[in-house]
């Protein structure tokens, strides 16, 4: 007497901003069960294009990031026993810009890639094309915090306190001893000064897990039980968005802050990360140390070792920089001293905060 939900009614993608999409539809229905959700997806951009997930009483989503490319827009219900059939809009084109951050990550092809923007925690959108919709701890979870993106208006995650992870995934991710790259958004104020899982998945044994992490002052890369850390520049408890990736090519791991190359090394024992345990936000495997006092936003898992120029890529199309080169600088002697000055660089955002 159970069912999966039928489509949903007349759907419509109209004019949302730059770069993003507004589209509705009409109530599906279940029997003997309520529509706890609805997935909308951007389908037919040349790489792919995001999804968001929203409440089973809503009748319009908004999609944000999508590149100017003729598409469709898909919507399914949700219920208790899975997604139902699906129903699709016209064809729409976006205004904006022709590349947007979203569709730089989704050029390189994640195995999932979680933007964690939904509005509802029954499901957790993946944009990677790839239909591993995830779910999150709803216990441990606020939604529709600002997200880090100046370029786009998708929100993010962020911990309540509960310290028991944000969100698991179904899997689909690099296995063994093959090549992958992690990529996150967080922005934490935390004085703990313990390493603490961004995204994780494997089974508890060496080299048999693999993971993601940061503390204040060091973005570490796990094989389980054997810990690749890098020291950063600067704190990253300071309450600013910070992007981090790791990469590995099967012999050599290599860590990146804010789009710039922190160092590499070598795991002392070759990888050999299981199936089984499910993906893993906000906390490792095996439980341990959760994320505290941090949003997290716009995760993807790749199959390959993304490049340095790839990961420098994708920070600039966050809409981020770094200062430009000051100009007409210029000194004046003194008794053993000089007075320098110049002007400002051209604006970056963040603003300058010192010389």
């Amino acid at each position: 007497g159970y069912s999966r939900p039928t489509a949903p009614k007349g759907v419509r993608a109209s004019f949302g901003g730059s770069n993003a999409v507004d589209v509705s539809w009409g109530f599906a229905t279940a029997s003997g069960t309520a529509v706890t959700a609805y997935l909308v997806s951007a389908v037919g951009a040349p790489a792919g294009a995001p999804s968001v997930t929203v409440g089973g009483d809503a009748t319009a989503a908004r999609l944000t990031g999508l590149a100017t490319h003729a598409q469709t827009f898909r919507v399914e219900a949700l219920d208790n026993f899975g997604l139902g059939a699906s129903a699709t809009s016209s064809s729409f084109t976006p205004t904006g810009t022709t590349t947007t951050y979203a569709s730089t990550v989704l050029a390189d092809k994640p195995s999932v890639f979680y933007r964690l923007a939904d509005s509802t925690t029954v499901a957790m959108a993946d944009s990677s094309g790839h239909g591993l919709t995830g779910l999150y701890n709803a216990a441990n979870v606020t939604q529709g915090v600002a997200g880090p993106l100046v370029s786009d208006p998708a929100t993010a995650i962020s911990d309540n306190g509960a310290q028991t992870g944000m969100a698991t995934g179904p899997g689909g991710v690099p296995l063994y001893n093959s090549a992958r790259s992690v990529e996150a958004w967080f922005r934490t104020t935390s004085t703990s000064s313990n390493i603490e899982a961004l995204v994780s998945w494997g089974q508890p044994g060496n080299e048999e897990a693999f993971s993601l992490a940061e503390s204040p002052n060091s973005i570490s890369a796990l094989g389980y039980n054997d810990d690749r850390s890098f020291v950063t520049p600067y704190a990253l408890n300071d309450g600013q968005w910070h992007q981090v990736v790791a990469t590995y090519d099967g012999s050599t791991v290599t860590v990146y802050l804010d789009g710039v190359e922190l160092g590499s090394g070598h795991f002392p024992s070759t990888l050999d990360t299981l199936p089984g345990s499910p993906l893993a936000l906000g906390q490792f495997i095996t439980g341990g140390e959760a994320l505290y006092e941090t949003d997290l936003a716009d995760v993807a898992v790749y199959p390959s070792a993304l490049s340095t120029a790839r990961v420098a890529a994708h920070f600039a199309a966050s809409g981020y920089a770094r200062p430009g080169a000051v100009t007409s600088p210029s000194a004046v002697a003194g008794k053993n001293q000089a007075t320098v000055s110049w002007k400002a660089p051209a604006g970056a955002d963040p603003a300058v905060t010192g010389y």
